[in-house]
């Protein structure tokens, strides 16, 4: 399964890149994926970004941390970078896959060998906060139902038709880590953990938590190594 995956992958990306007058950028999803209307528009308004930050060497438009109880419906025009490789819709330059990727392509796991720093060279994906595609596959060669339920079923859809990503320049690694910065020094600082479920503490703030777990040998667990948690204000 996985073997004939990286195959059908290869030979995808070389038939799209190697044709006379080949695209610079090709956008891949699988075939059990439904999109939101403002897909293309969403890649279109952050080529800039990959375009001016040699640290940026994809843009997704998926989120594996986009469960519906964990994101904000209303913050659809906010996007991240992240060190993980997410590869449920993705884009990418033609320079990257023939320059670097198209030669040593692996025989299988394709998504676990792009999130290796072999490949990723210190570079990001940038992100949304609300999904724009959503997996309607629930059996597939790595999926069940039981893992369909858990990790794909409610995840978030973005409904926004024409949502702006406003100066997408914000996410050129330089004043993306300044801005994050100023966010983390701004916020009271936490004492107690219990304080974050305390309703009338004032650290009891809206925050992300992100813990890294260690690499599975299975790829149902290794493409979720983070857990989300959100906690509101005013929520206990």
């Amino acid at each position: 399964g996985a073997d004939n995956i990286a195959r059908h992958y290869k030979f995808t990306l070389t038939k799209m890149f190697e044709e006379e007058n080949a695209p610079e950028y090709g956008v891949l999803v699988e075939d059990d994926m439904v999109f939101s209307k403002d897909f293309f528009d969403f890649f279109r308004q952050l080529v800039p970004v990959l375009e001016a930050d040699p640290t940026v060497w994809c843009i997704s438009s998926w989120n594996d941390n986009g469960k519906a109880e964990l994101v904000d419906p209303t913050d659809s025009g906010d996007v991240y970078r992240t060190s993980f490789f997410l590869g449920l819709g993705w884009l990418l330059k033609k320079q990257l896959f023939k320059q670097e990727l198209a030669a040593k392509w692996p025989m299988s796991h394709w998504d676990h060998w792009m999130r290796e720093d072999a490949q990723r060279k210190g570079r990001e994906c940038l992100f949304p906060e609300i999904p724009r595609n959503h997996n309607k596959g629930i059996v597939g060669v790595h999926s069940d139902e039981a893992m369909f339920n858990k990790y794909f079923r409610d995840i978030a859809f973005n409904t926004d038709s024409s949502p702006a990503l406003g100066d997408v320049h914000r996410l050129v690694r330089a004043r993306y880590n300044q801005d994050l910065q100023s966010l983390i020094e701004s916020q009271p600082a936490v004492n107690d953990l219990m304080e974050l479920t305390d309703p009338n503490s004032s650290s009891a703030l809206n925050i992300v938590l992100y813990q890294a777990l260690p690499k599975a040998d299975t790829l149902q667990m290794e493409v979720r190594v983070r857990v989300r948690v959100r906690v509101s204000e005013g929520q206990g």
